[in-house]
């Protein structure tokens, strides 16, 4: 008899960031299931055991705002033309716009259209060296860059500094690219001449950018090593050994990372910073000590309050740490400072405990609270699981129904809707779900495979198996490799005794996906 995979349940994603801190993957309530295949919901704990690793790692607000010296993030390519147009604080050459230029530049931008980005690219090289226009330089730069050719980036991107040497953006684009190429001796020679060329109170902040360019590099331990290169070159201070701290741990050099986290605190003992980098490297105990040393003495510290709450979360002291999260919250209203992630987390904590009703009013309280950046799903996901729990399934389903689709750009969206589909098929029929599943609009193959999948599942539930074959016959004409469908369609084939066509999907699954186990247990190998 063959027996069913237990892998129908889809894990919902990691939920919302607020401000700085994300919300990592929860874990499952045991919520008693109402059809054959759970529903998953995150809430709980894990929600806000990552805000504890973020506050470590998070630097201050001043040093979290990306620099124009060292940011590696290009500006957005521009569109068709633009490079002709002139900026204000750009020293362009006084080169007139020719009818053999402005031909040249149509033509390139045609082969662009054409998808010869080559062609466009080397006519836009050869107009900045005839021009000098640093734009055009620019352009070309764009164009290597988005066909992730970096050779033919960097040389444009050199170009483009020669011509204009005093750019940022040019600075930036050349950044990006020597962090593409892990070329550290580069990186090290252009951080150094940038740090060596900033004021005392820029230091800090490109100090700690350094580091976490660095950190994209593929190399921890050259990354590590090419940090201390650029570091001696300049004076010692806190923010020097905390970013070597965090480079260390990178590196997986836990010794080292205490050594210089113990350094920045002996240099600046009431840095927040400072603390949380110590408590990162150390220890749970040592660092629930070390943020509890330092509330003492700096009782308003809602950064280290945060990571107090949090390091309570991760030793299980939901009590105290709903206190902790609770003398937070006082004090962001009192300094009128955002409350939304710590409104999130003491829901969350609340719905961990079984505080349904309390956690309710705090995830109510933090969608009052929203800002535009901020996603709300996974409250409504948690709101819908307190509504299960309590056995209210259109409640929960009227929660779930507010999650919004943000033009396909939300992850969790169309797993949202197939965990409706189930309610739905467990609560009004099979019917009524695959109604409900033929509206889903899909924006890829992937997401109608998943409705598919999902309303084979449904009818097989159901007991409609010869409904739940054919449909697994239609969607294997579109998805001929999907193992989920092959293996649907083999489990049922074997309770319809249609045990020729089952060995041959089973046939079918091997070759597929030769490491199946299921498959060749089926067949008795």
């Amino acid at each position: 008899m063959l027996k069913s995979q237990d892998n129908s349940a889809i894990n919902m994603p990691p939920s919302i960031s607020v401000a700085h801190i994300s919300f990592p993957k929860s874990i499952q309530l045991r919520a008693k299931p109402y059809c054959r295949m759970p529903i998953q919901f995150p809430s709980s704990i894990r929600l806000i055991q990552g805000l504890l690793a973020l506050a470590f790692l998070s630097t201050p607000a001043w040093a979290q705002e990306p620099a124009n010296r060292i940011s590696t993030t290009p500006t957005p390519k521009p569109k068709s033309l633009q490079i002709l147009i002139p900026t204000e604080k750009e020293q362009l050459p006084n080169v007139e716009l020719s009818k053999d230029i402005l031909l040249k530049v149509l033509t390139a931008e045609t082969a662009i259209q054409r998808g010869d980005w080559q062609s466009a690219y080397i006519s836009f090289m050869g107009l900045a060296q005839q021009s000098r226009d640093p734009r055009l330089a620019k352009r070309a730069a764009d164009l290597a860059m988005e066909a992730q050719s970096t050779d033919e980036a960097a040389a444009a991107i050199r170009l483009w500094r020669e011509l204009a040497p005093n750019s940022s953006e040019a600075g930036q684009y050349y950044l990006s690219v020597l962090v593409v190429k892990n070329d550290y001796a580069e990186l090290e020679k252009f951080l150094i001449a940038q740090l060596l060329s900033s004021d005392e109170k820029e230091s800090p902040l490109l100090i700690h950018q350094a580091q976490r360019l660095l950190a994209r590099t593929q190399d921890p331990q050259r990354a590590f090593q090419a940090l201390k290169n650029i570091l001696a070159k300049l004076p010692v201070t806190p923010d020097s050994h905390i970013a070597l701290a965090h480079a260390a741990l990178r590196n997986q050099d836990k010794a080292s990372a205490q050594q210089e986290a113990r350094l920045a605190r002996e240099l600046a003992p009431d840095s927040e910073l400072a603390v949380l980098t110590q408590a990162q490297v150390s220890e749970r105990a040592e660092a629930l000590q070390l943020v509890q040393d330092f509330l003492r003495t700096h009782p308003t510290s809602q950064e280290i309050q945060l990571a107090y709450g949090t390091l309570l979360i991760e030793g299980k002291q939901l009590g105290a740490a709903k206190q902790a999260f609770l003398a937070l919250l006082a004090q962001q209203k009192s300094s009128e400072a955002p409350t939304a992630s710590t409104l999130y987390a003491i829901g969350a904590i609340e719905l961990e405990l079984g505080e349904f009703n309390s956690a309710t009013n705090y995830f109510l309280a933090f969608l009052d609270v929203l800002t535009p950046n901020i996603d709300p799903s996974n409250a409504y996901i948690n709101l819908a699981q307190i509504a299960l729990l309590k056995q209210d399934k259109k409640a929960a389903d009227q929660w779930l129904a507010k999650i919004d689709h943000r033009e396909g750009k939300n992850p969790i969206w169309m797993k949202v809707q197939l965990r409706r589909a189930l309610m739905i098929a467990s609560d009004q029929g099979a019917g009524a779900a695959r109604r409900f599943l033929q509206q889903v609009q899909t924006s890829n193959d992937n997401e109608r495979l998943q409705i598919i999948q999902t309303e084979v599942q449904i009818l097989r539930d159901a007991g409609q198996h010869l409904e739940a074959l054919t449909l697994c016959q239609l969607g294997l004409g579109e998805f001929s490799s999907s193992t989920e469908l092959l293996y649907h369609f083999a489990l049922l084939s074997e309770t319809l005794k249609h045990y020729d066509d089952m060995e041959l999907a089973l046939r079918q699954l091997i070759q597929v996906a030769p490491d199946n186990a299921f498959a060749f247990n089926a067949l008795g190998y």
